[in-house]
């Protein structure tokens, strides 16, 4: 095999990869979106939430914000 086919296969691989790590987000985000509906969080709320790309420096910090942001969601009832 050559060095060329080689860095075909090897890039193959990785587009399969990445493909593969953004269906994987994309359901994670999916099944995120259908607890927040099911808990009472409006449709465009829980869109708008799970749109929201994480923090890459801390993702602590991310989930820090996100129950009072819930919360605040609950207490004013949208649907």
């Amino acid at each position: 095999m050559s060095a060329e086919q080689d860095n075909e296969d090897a890039y193959g691989k990785e587009l399969a990869a990445i493909s593969r790590h953004q269906s994987e987000a994309t359901n994670a985000r999916f099944t995120v979106f259908q607890a927040l509906v099911a808990v009472g969080i409006g449709h465009e709320q829980a869109g708008e939430i799970t749109a929201e790309p994480f923090a890459t420096s801390s993702s602590n910090d991310q989930w820090a914000t996100m129950g009072p942001r819930l919360s605040a969601a609950g207490e004013r009832g949208t649907n």
